[in-house]
């Protein structure tokens, strides 16, 4: 139940984030895709897609810091 309610909590952080952000985190994580595939792949620059990455990064801590907190 724990480990369910935790997907959920992640699941609606990632689909809080601003779309690029939130691209960029799908195509990682879901998809198994490095930074820089995923900027080959849609004609994006490396650094772009690295800023989306750590922005999104940093927000999802920031959401989800209550979950290892206890």
């Amino acid at each position: 139940l724990i480990k369910e309610e935790t997907e959920q909590m992640i699941d609606k952080a990632v689909k809080s984030l601003p779309p690029r952000q939130r691209f960029v985190i799908e195509e990682h994580f879901w998809k198994n895709k490095s930074l820089r595939q995923i900027a080959k792949e849609n004609n994006l620059h490396l650094s772009s897609v690295a800023e989306a990455y750590h922005s999104a990064m940093s927000k999802l801590g920031a959401l989800l810091k209550h979950i290892y907190d206890f």
